[in-house]
């Protein structure tokens, strides 16, 4: 089909891909839950989870969710235990309870707050655990203005996809980018990260709180972390998968977060102005959300917040 500035663009049938050879059997295993073309691939099979990667990438994923386990269990958090790896998937223990995104659609509400309350205690914990060096790899604020610049040149490539002018997308990653980067590395905080924290990745079993997908740990500014659980909540918000009360507990728990590791606010904003610049970049391309992927991209462009989506606009 005809892609951006007179390019072919291919697509993939289902479960299949050239650079994840395994991806077919596991399917046939499950429910293939997240495919990202040419990177990862996740699979919901029985009492455990298929992770599909490429170039090779299994055994060090294994490697990390081990460590941070074991850094997650001295914090009081569950971190799902490697069953087997290979070279190119790792299997996955599967862990109890609801995520806090489900939880926060449908949970009642003592449950939800439960949830927040567990998360806040524990997440400090994790974030201080701070391994010995090269045990767990460094996320700078170089590495984070790279994927937001990538993930700009991807939207710039499909001009018309959201209305913007020619290269704003671009220009404005170029803008938080140096922001980003304008503190110099010695006066940055530092701990434990997810580098991919949201609703979604977190359980509540009724006393524990999980994390999932912990094989991108790494030490970095814990404000990326926060800041990226913030914006998704106002994101829930916004797509009408979470009402404002419960949103407000969800930001109460960041901020008490936030507070407990003394993260600087400025660090904050400037990691929630670029995440919503990236999730304005990831949700152009699902078709559902794109209304509201340009409402992430125009607040993102003012610095704004978001207006939850109405029906219509889905």
């Amino acid at each position: 089909m005809p892609g951006p500035a007179g390019r072919l663009v291919r697509l993939s049938p289902f479960a299949r891909d050239l650079r994840l050879p395994g991806l077919p059997a596991a399917a046939r295993t499950g429910e293939l839950v997240v495919h990202r073309l040419s990177r990862r691939a996740v699979v919901a099979a029985p009492e455990r989870y298929v992770k599909l990667l490429a170039r090779g990438r299994a055994p060090r994923a294994a490697e990390l969710s081990e460590r941070v386990r074991v850094l997650g269990a001295a914090a009081g958090l569950a971190v799902p235990r490697v069953l087997r790896a290979g070279e190119h998937a790792l299997e996955l223990a599967v862990l109890p309870g609801r995520s806090l995104h489900a939880l926060g659609a449908e949970g009642p509400r003592g449950e939800v707050d439960a949830a927040w309350a567990a998360w806040a205690a524990a997440w400090p914990r994790l974030a201080r655990a701070l391994p010995a060096p090269g045990l767990l790899p460094e996320h700078a604020a170089e590495d984070e203005a790279r994927t937001l610049a990538r993930w700009a040149a991807h939207l710039d490539a499909f001009p018309g996809l959201l209305d913007a002018p020619p290269g704003a997308v671009s220009a404005l990653a170029v803008r938080l980018g140096r922001r980003l980067t304008g503190l110099p590395a010695p006066r940055r905080d530092r701990a434990v990260l997810h580098r991919d924290l949201h609703d979604q990745q977190l359980l509540f079993d009724g006393e524990r709180i999980g994390a999932l997908d912990l094989d991108t740990a790494a030490v970095g500014e814990p404000a990326l972390d926060l800041a990226n659980l913030a914006v998704h909540l106002d994101l829930r918000h916004a797509q009408g998968l979470l009402g404002p009360d419960r949103r407000a507990v969800g930001r109460a728990a960041v901020a008490a977060v936030a507070d407990e590791l003394a993260v600087d606010p400025a660090r904050l904003a400037v990691h929630a102005a670029a995440t919503r610049l990236r999730l304005a970049c990831v949700y152009a391309f699902r078709p559902r959300w794109r209304p509201l992927a340009q409402q992430l991209l125009d607040a993102a462009l003012a610095d704004g917040p978001l207006d939850p989506v109405r029906p219509g606009d889905r």
